[in-house]
């Protein structure tokens, strides 16, 4: 590959965007090469310029965005972490999945990776840490779990109903599940 580096990225760019609509539908395996490369405007041996193979775009795809998670993350854990008001930090995560919810719907949605979805948890345990703001002792990863679950959970259907509620009113709501419980949040938010 002997061409100038923007041009390089453009193409790059294009089969990674070819494919992220084409996983939006379908899972990996009824994926093929010659449509990821029609969709971006090319053929079957550009997109072997750039991947080996279907998982190979797969890996880098995800790479990109785990990357681009731990940035985000680099950049706003120093600044929730001086914060004492804890609703500050589902903003972050809700704000973090607001910038890369499509994709990171795509992973963690049907026919999204497993591995992808653990390495995403793994990944946002600084911040739900400092939601839960306790330590638990042994129990502590169960909490986590069970916050990232909910997180998830809430976050997805967020996207699924079309963001269909404001973004504060879920932060608040969000928190409020994970700080109070979801059955004192749902008679809250019912007026009961």
């Amino acid at each position: 590959m002997k061409k100038q580096p923007e041009v390089t990225a453009r193409t790059r760019s294009l089969l990674l965007e070819s494919f992220w609509n084409l996983y939006r539908d379908h899972p990996i395996e009824k994926i093929r090469i010659e449509a990821i490369a029609k969709g971006a405007g090319y053929n079957r041996s550009t997109f072997y310029e750039y991947f080996e193979d279907i998982y190979d775009i797969l890996r880098q795809a995800e790479e990109e965005l785990i990357s681009q998670f731990q940035k985000y993350l680099k950049d706003v854990l120093p600044v929730v972490e001086t914060s004492p008001d804890r609703p500050d930090i589902v903003k972050a995560l809700v704000k973090l999945f607001d910038t890369y919810g499509d994709r990171i719907m795509i992973l963690v949605g049907d026919n999204g990776d497993s591995s992808f979805q653990n390495r995403l948890e793994e990944q946002a345990q600084p911040l739900i840490k400092m939601i839960l703001s306790a330590d638990a002792g042994p129990y502590t990863k169960y909490l986590i779990a069970y916050a990232y679950g909910a997180i998830v959970g809430v976050l997805k259907q967020w996207c699924k109903s079309g963001r269909d509620v404001p973004e504060e009113d879920l932060i608040s709501a969000i928190y409020s599940m994970v700080s109070a419980g979801a059955l004192p949040t749902a008679r809250r938010l019912a007026g009961i």
